[in-house]
């Protein structure tokens, strides 16, 4: 079985899943399930929640460069050097 078929394996074992659903339809959605706010522009507008702590350190990368080598304190165990 390839990679295909075994996602639509799952898929099908799942109730209300949504293929390819409307951009109309996803905004209705988040609306009503009040994950966004529309503002007065129209733009859809979110928010972090006051228990998130943002994203881990340990998920970012810095390119390594000799231009900002010196800049950089490498020996921080949140600084993941992506050479």
């Amino acid at each position: 079985m390839n990679f295909l078929e075994e996602l639509t394996a799952i898929i099908d074992k799942k109730e209300n899943v949504h293929i390819n659903p409307k951009r109309r339809d996803l905004i209705k959605a988040a609306v009503k399930n009040r994950e966004v706010l529309v503002s007065k522009n129209g733009a859809l507008a979110t928010w972090t929640r006051m228990e998130s702590t943002g994203r881990s350190p340990k998920d970012t990368l810095t390119v390594k460069r000799p231009e900002i080598d010196k800049e950089i304190d490498w020996d921080s165990p949140n600084n993941l050097p992506l050479a």
